[in-house]
C-alpha cells in the first residue's frame, strides 16, 4: 500500500534512509531553538567552545538546511544536483565531526559516534549508488 507522503517504495531503501535522516535532523533543529544549552550538549570536549543560544542556533540552522536538502533527495531521487547536495550534506557532516573529534577537540569520542556513524552510513551508501540512481537511458 503506498502513501502520498512516503516515497515510492520501488526506489528501494534509500529514499527512506533520506527521509529517516530528514526527520531527525528537523527535530534536531527544533530543538536547538526551544532547548538550546541541553541540544548541543555534544560539544563538551576539552577545547569545546563556551555553550550559548547563538552557538546552538546557528548549528540548527545548519541542521535545517541540511533537513531541507536530505528531504528534496528523497522525493527526487534521481534528480543529480539534488542526489549529490544530499551527498554532499552526509560528506560535510562527517567531516566536521570527525574534525571536531579528532582535530580541534571539541567533541568528546562518545558523543560524536552517531554523527559519525550516521553520516558516514549517508555517504557509504549515496556514493555506492549513485550510477544506480542517477541512471543515464
Amino acid at each position: 500500500m503506498t502513501t502520498p507522503w512516503l516515497p515510492p517504495y520501488e526506489e528501494g531503501l534509500l529514499p527512506y534512509f533520506l527521509l529517516y535522516s530528514t526527520l531527525a535532523t528537523l527535530t534536531h533543529s527544533v530543538a536547538t531553538y526551544f532547548r538550546p544549552l541541553p541540544s548541543i550538549q555534544v560539544f563538551s570536549g576539552p577545547n569545546a567552545p563556551a555553550r550559548s543560544p547563538l552557538l546552538a542556533h546557528v548549528y540548527g540552522l545548519a541542521n535545517l538546511l541540511a533537513a531541507g536538502i536530505r528531504g528534496a533527495a528523497a522525493y527526487h531521487i534521481h534528480d543529480a544536483p539534488v542526489y549529490d547536495l544530499a551527498l554532499l550534506s552526509f560528506g560535510a557532516v562527517l567531516g566536521l565531526y570527525v574534525g571536531e573529534v579528532g582535530v580541534w577537540r571539541t567533541v568528546r569520542v562518545r558523543e560524536g559516534m552517531v554523527p559519525v556513524f550516521a553520516a558516514g552510513v549517508g555517504v557509504v551508501w549515496m556514493g555506492w549508488a549513485r550510477s544506480g540512481y542517477l541512471y543515464h537511458p
